[in-house]
């Protein structure tokens, strides 16, 4: 139980499970989880209805539930909420959980039987397949109704207008558009060229807002890279909602970044930039403060020195490659800008007392640690 709380930690999931329809959370309650379990709840008669099925996602209106049955009885649920701010901090964590469903699942199914996971594919549900609207397809997409969506889409994310946005993407596998593309029988090329086209269409509209330019191509050439390196993508729409959601926490976060205390502008730089060759010099720069004043206010919120924190962050974002990706362990270090794979193993020992390669097995090859 603690490797899979561990799991659902990692990849910024909240982990509910269900015995015989009693249900359990791993957090505390508070409204967010609150609302969470009503998502659960809601999601529980939709899934029983399918247990032929063993892996099944559905997804709501900012994330997704993933439903793993474990036992006849008893169903383990990952929450994913992409409104929370962490899911803007990692593009490879966000495509990691997009297109990632079945290795995911695979692993849930592992860490909580300690057996071998079958492999048969996910099983997708859409909200507006399970609603009773009736809907008559016409031969071609209704591209007016989708660019008219898309605007609303592109305001919501601008102006931070998060009921908007929730409205506008619950809109969208609604639209006489999808249906009409075929996207079950859509290559997986022609999803990725859709996606990639509707990054660019996003990342443009932020840089016009004036969000910064090399932040946004940043961001947009992070996100691309993430998507070509995909070698499925199980759901398209839930794609592009989660790859919006991103973009609606970045503009959000930058809003408000001007107004925290220092530390916190301190967490924030580097967060945003755990993949870059930080430094203090950089730092000061980006939080328009004294290099010397740096370290005092840190470590006074936060007990610990930048340079620890910065080190705790690059491991955890290791751990998330280790487990969703078989990435080897040199292009994990080179990624997270290490100087050398060696010294990468060695960092990573220190915070965690394990090799990568450990991790990495303890997860995804049944080594659990009982």
């Amino acid at each position: 139980m603690k490797d899979l709380t561990n799991f659902a930690n990692i990849l910024n999931a909240e982990l509910f499970i269900a015995n015989n329809n009693e249900i359990t959370s791993s957090k505390e309650s508070t409204p967010a989880s609150n609302s969470n379990l009503k998502e659960i709840k809601k999601a529980m008669p939709i899934f029983s209805n399918y247990p032929q099925h063993l892996y099944q996602a559905l997804n709501f209106s900012s994330g997704y539930i993933l439903n793993v049955t474990v036992s006849t009885d008893t169903n383990v649920y990952f929450l994913f909420d992409f409104t929370r701010s962490t899911f803007s901090e990692s593009q490879f964590r966000l495509v990691s959980i997009l297109t990632k469903l079945n290795p995911i699942s695979q692993t849930i199914y592992r860490l909580y039987t300690a057996q071998v996971a079958p492999t048969e594919n996910i099983y997708i549900h859409n909200r507006h397949d399970l609603t009773s609207i009736q809907r008559v397809s016409p031969n071609n997409p209704d591209c007016a109704s989708y660019y008219e969506l898309e605007a609303e889409i592109l305001n919501a994310v601008i102006y931070s207008n998060q009921d908007d946005l929730v409205s506008a993407l619950d809109k969208l596998p609604l639209i006489h558009f999808f249906d009409v593309l075929d996207l079950e029988h859509a290559t997986l090329r022609q999803k990725k060229d859709f996606i990639v086209s509707y990054i660019a269409i996003l990342t443009h509209a932020i840089d016009q807002w004036g969000y910064p330019i090399e932040k946004a191509f940043k961001i947009q050439a992070d996100l691309v890279q993430e998507i070509e390196h995909s070698t499925q993508l199980p759901d398209l729409i839930n794609t592009l909602k989660g790859i919006t959601w991103f973009y609606f926490k970045t503009i959000q976060n930058y809003r408000t970044h001007n107004f925290l205390p220092l530390p916190d502008r301190i967490m924030s730089y580097i967060n945003e930039h755990v993949c870059d060759n930080i430094n203090l010099d950089d730092i000061a720069k980006a939080v328009h403060a004294s290099k010397k004043n740096l370290n005092p206010a840190f470590k006074e919120k936060f007990g610990i020195t930048i340079t620890q924190f910065i080190r705790k962050n690059k491991i955890d974002r290791a751990k998330e490659i280790l487990i969703v990706s078989d990435a080897p362990i040199p292009d994990i270090a080179k990624q997270l800008a290490f100087s050398t794979p060696s010294y990468f193993i060695k960092t990573f020992k220190k915070v965690t007392g394990l090799t990568p390669k450990y991790f990495r097995n303890h997860f995804l090859e049944d080594e659990l640690n009982q």
